[in-house]
């Protein structure tokens, strides 16, 4: 007898083929986060003390910028995860090192959280028919420098 994976299963895998697409369409895409990032981790998650970035780039200063996709709305404790990724890869390195969370929407709560926080940049996207990812006009809700 076959048994159905539940709601809530099936939910999270359509969740995470989704981030995959994403992440495929941003690594593809780059310069459209930032003009001038290009691919410095080979095409593969980077992992650190406080785990897996999704994409690292490096600026056209040279500079590191960790790159955290979130699918739809960004979660609660995204900025933290963001922050602590881009702390180790810059004590790792020793290389200068910026943090990008790109998610569909952010909360007023967190657009203020990252005001307080150190060189991370807040972007929204908008996907068009899956094949082109484009931030969303507000590209850059709040820069720190």
């Amino acid at each position: 007898m076959e048994t159905k994976p539940s709601k809530r299963v099936g939910n999270q895998v359509r969740i995470l083929h989704y981030e995959k697409e994403l992440k495929m369409l941003v690594r593809q895409q780059l310069d459209r986060v930032e003009p001038g990032l290009v691919e410095a981790d080979g095409g593969r998650e980077r992992e650190v003390a406080s785990g897996r970035i999704d994409i690292t780039a490096r600026d056209r200063y040279g500079n590191f910028v960790v790159i955290e996709l979130k699918a739809g709305p960004c979660p609660n404790g995204a900025l933290e995860q963001v922050l602590a990724y881009s702390a180790d890869m810059e004590a790792e390195t020793g290389v200068p090192c910026r943090a990008v969370l790109l998610a569909a929407e952010f909360s007023p709560r967190l657009e203020s959280a990252a005001k307080r926080a150190h060189d991370v940049f807040l972007v929204r996207y908008a996907l068009s028919d899956m094949a082109c990812f484009a931030p969303a006009e507000t590209r850059t809700i709040w820069r720190n420098r």
